[in-house]
């Protein structure tokens, strides 16, 4: 038997709902816990929400919102202090007598455990002054108990006393790193990330609100402050750095070997040790570099093979400004014990996710993404009765008792506004032991959170990996818990990472979630009478009846077409339009229709295009509807269209479809080839458009991401509909960031076919393969020689290949990733926008967040009519559009 986790969706839901322990009352909502705070030298963890303070003042860290004077102890505020214990039962102790200097009733001591830490816990309501609260007791070691306490009137309970038992459920330990060190400078606790290699077994601390960049080598990563200016080569930054071929016999010759042809200054190197490893430090200046630069360099010898080094810079006339938090990141370096033995080869590719062949491509409709899986997997979508969901089971031949088995279970969750990902993912846990901590990810273009745990409730030990995500725009959580016996996770690890990085949104689901359009409140709608009406984002033509309205990009629909009752009538006519971007490799449209919605799907034509349609008559309401699939054009897309009719007005909407004509809107290749050579030679950059055009537009994408595939369907139209009028300039840039080695071959392939003036087609070549044959064939050397070496492009693979093998074009790929996330880039795509002459930036979304993920056709043309029209910002333009919206 195949172990499962039944009835675990309504757990998970129970615990949300509920979000503290036993006892607390008042809950009625799951607050959004947006920033974090740690408690050094505690390691100890707490998310609250914004507009509140974290105050630290005679051992004494407090937590309150900005706006409130909370000196006379009745709150809102959570405080975090120590005690000092002795005895037999010092916990229980301890709990006894705070219970007993509170003044009013206090509920029974529960005991419990945080992170593997023995845990009491109680509430309490009082009469004089007339507040109720909490406690949490854990145990930090035998001489010391941290108190997590907080207090609320009672009047303003319901208000505030979900936060604040949401913030003491969010106390979380992170993994100790360097403790002498850590981020706490000048007395001021910060806010924190943790980063952890588990290929080299290092930790590090670094401020959230720095970008990480993760280098296509294993175990090499890169940090920026916020708001950085890197593009004169002289930071700031803070990278780490691995030499993982040496023979290493002295340190002190490594860090000749790094030092030499080095222009600078550099200080005589001083040893030591980290975690017992040998290590050397040495700072240096360079006034011959434009601007002067200062940094430092410091190496860890981790076996007899393998450097570890780490290096901060800065412009000379700025370091002081960053040097402290330099040192601070620098301090909390840390290597684990029980960190693998690195030795030359230690990374090999039989181990590394690129080498993980997924085959398989499995659409989770009711989780709204498509995931690759390897060729012998099974996967089933089942019906658990207990959570009352759907669920995804998949996994590899094997038995419970096999350390070959393997396995993914999926569900969903009906997302709430306010729900936080950390705080669903603390209410996952359960009694799980965490064996790392929860880090922020971005999983198809959506943010999510992942973490390990051991599942020893049965035998053998499980060790599971969860990755919790939310879907806003479908108001949908999805949670992804893959699994394997505790032995053999080390061979899981990559199998997991390879799904992960797999996962794309599902462009081919075509939901009936509503069957009617919906249209805002007072929004007027564009009036459409005897003319054909061109859809001329994708080269439509339709005529519909004289007193019928049309709508563009609704809620449900990229265009639709209403009767004139659509707001007064549910069962109003309509037709309406969604383009999915890739139908799906060897698939039909009756196939597609036959899978998501069942029956007996009909061959269907539109402006001769084969597709199917199924035909769904509803007696009781007076309507039929139509669910019709046709293909777009020859690269995959399709038009998803779905009709509703009452009884009589059939005629108007198949007079609509009988109009319908398709001219598919794509640049020619040819004329896109000759701008990305010529302004690669000039500028180092892919760009299509005039450089004078009023509006710039740049793109970051990995060849990895199935959005970015279908994403590139969109700016090519954006190239016909805007940058062939000069409007918009349109830049492309690509990074390694997510396929890491497989990304960086498809990458420099696109450069290198650049140079005999053939990227672009290159370009879409390989996003084709990606679809057709999986990115991890497509973007492999033979895939690569074989979709490249179509004889029509003309291409002299051999050259090619050279120009791959010799990594021309790494430092242009580093250089984007650098870039991308010096402007706050946590996703791909990722789109910037801005005027001519005004620096690119992500357009902000009414929540304060960047736009992360590909930003639509419509939404770029609107924003763009908008600039020029008025002569304003991008972000100027984008509210604009939002308050008519």
């Amino acid at each position: 038997m195949i172990r499962r986790f039944p009835g675990w969706l309504v757990a998970v839901v129970i615990a949300i709902t509920l979000i503290a322990g036993p006892g607390f009352t008042h809950a009625q909502t799951s607050p959004d816990l947006m920033q974090r705070f740690t408690w050094q030298p505690y390691g100890l963890t707490i998310s609250y929400p914004d507009g509140w303070t974290v105050v630290e003042a005679g051992g004494v860290i407090s937590l309150y919102p900005e706006d409130r004077d909370v000196s006379d102890g009745q709150g809102p505020e959570l405080i975090l202090f120590t005690l000092p214990v002795s005895g037999s039962d010092p916990l229980d102790t301890a709990a006894a007598q705070l219970a007993a200097d509170i003044g009013g009733e206090v509920s029974p001591i529960t005991a419990g455990t945080r992170d593997g830490r023995a845990t009491r816990q109680f509430t309490f309501d009082q009469a004089a002054p007339d507040t109720i609260g909490g406690l949490l007791l854990i145990a930090a070691d035998d001489q010391t108990v941290l108190v997590l306490a907080h207090t609320v009137r009672d009047s303003e309970a319901d208000v505030f006393l979900p936060l604040l038992e949401a913030m003491t459920a969010s106390a979380t330990f992170e993994a100790s790193g360097n403790t002498s060190g850590g981020l706490v400078l000048g007395g001021h606790a910060r806010t924190l990330e943790t980063y952890r290699d588990d290929t080299y077994g290092y930790t590090l601390q670094y401020p959230r609100t720095w970008s990480l960049v993760t280098r296509s080598k294993p175990g090499e990563i890169a940090l920026y402050p916020p708001n950085a200016d890197i593009g004169l080569n002289a930071g700031p930054e803070f990278v780490i750095v691995v030499f993982d071929t040496l023979a290493v016999s002295d340190l002190d010759e490594v860090l000749n070997a790094v030092l030499s042809d080095r222009p600078g200054e550099f200080s005589e190197p001083q040893t030591g040790t980290l975690n017992d490893h040998p290590t050397r430090f040495v700072s240096y200046t360079n006034d011959t570099q434009n601007p002067a630069v200062t940094g430092a360099i410091f190496l860890v010898q981790v076996s007899d093979s393998v450097v570890i080094a780490s290096g901060y810079r800065a412009p000379s006339d700025s370091f002081a400004t960053h040097q402290p938090m330099f040192e601070a990141i620098q301090n909390s370096l840390s290597f684990e014990s029980g960190a693998p033995v690195v030795t030359a080869g230690f990374v090999s590719t039989s181990n590394s996710v690129s080498s993980v062949q997924l085959e398989q491509r499995f659409s989770w409709s009711d989780g709204a993404l498509a995931l690759y899986l390897p060729e012998d997997w099974q996967a089933v979508i089942e019906w658990d009765g207990e959570a009352e969901a759907n669920t995804l089971f998949a996994s590899a031949p094997g038995t419970l008792y096999d350390d070959t088995l393997q396995m993914l279970h999926g569900t969903t969750l009906d997302w709430f506004p306010g729900l936080d990902l950390r705080v669903v993912a603390e209410a996952t846990t359960f009694d799980y032991e965490k064996v790392s901590d929860i880090v922020d990810i971005t999983v198809a273009g959506h943010p999510a959170v992942t973490y390990t745990v051991l599942d020893d409730s049965e035998e053998p030990t499980f060790k599971l990996q969860i990755v919790v995500l939310k879907i806003e725009d479908k108001e949908l959580g999805v949670v992804m818990i893959f699994g394997t016996t505790e032995s053999g996770w080390d061979t899981f690890r990559p199998v997991v990472d390879a799904i992960i990085a797999s996962i794309e949104p599902l462009d081919s689901t075509l939901s009936l979630r509503p069957v009617r359009v919906t249209i805002p409140s007072g929004k007027p709608l564009p009036w459409q009478q005897d003319d054909d009406y061109y859809w001329d984002e994708f080269g439509v033509t339709l005529r519909p009846p004289d007193d019928w309205q049309t709508i563009t990009t609704t809620q449900n629909f990229d265009l639709a077409l209403v009767a004139p009752d659509i707001n007064e009538n549910p069962n109003a006519s309509f037709v309406g339009f969604q383009y999915i971007a890739f139908l799906g490799a060897d698939t039909t449209p009756a196939d597609v229709l036959a899978e998501q919605f069942g029956g007996d799907a009909q061959p269907y034509t539109i402006d001769g295009r084969e597709g199917a349609i199924l035909t769904m008559p509803d007696e009781a309401n007076g309507t039929t509807q139509y669910l019709i699939l046709v293909p777009y054009d020859d690269h995959g897309a399709a038009f998803f269209i779905v009709t509703l009719s009452k009884t009589g007005e059939e005629a108007a909407v198949e007079s609509i479809l009988d109009s319908m004509t398709i001219a598919p809107v794509h640049v020619d290749y040819s004329v896109v080839d000759a701008a990305w050579q010529a302004s690669l030679a000039e500028y180092g950059t892919l760009s299509y458009g005039s450089p004078d055009a009023p509006v710039k537009m740049a793109e970051f994408l990995d060849f990895a991401c199935g959005h970015c595939a279908n994403y590139s369907q969109d700016v090519e139209r954006l190239y016909v509909l805007e940058a062939d009028g000069d409007r918009l300039h349109v830049e492309v840039n690509l990074m390694d960031i997510i396929g890491g080695p497989i990304s960086n071959q498809a990458a420099q392939a696109t450069y290198c076919a650049v140079e005999q003036g053939k990227g672009y087609t290159a370009y879409k070549t390989l996003f084709d393969g990606y679809h057709e044959k999986g990115y991890d064939y497509a973007y492999s050397r033979e895939g690569i020689s074989e979709l490249l070496g179509n004889p029509d492009y003309e291409l002299d693979i051999d050259a090619l290949n050279t120009c791959i093998d010799d990594g021309t074009y790494n430092d242009i790929i580093q250089e984007n990733a650098v870039r991308w996330a010096a402007a706050g880039g946590t996703g791909t795509p990722s789109v910037l926008l801005g005027a001519n002459g005004d620096s690119l930036g992500f357009l902000i979304l009414p929540d304060g967040s960047n736009w992360s993920g590909g930003i639509p056709t419509a939404v770029v043309r609107d924003i763009t009519g908008r600039m020029i029209a008025d002569n304003i910002s991008a972000q100027d333009a984008f509210n604009a559009l939002i308050a008519e919206n």
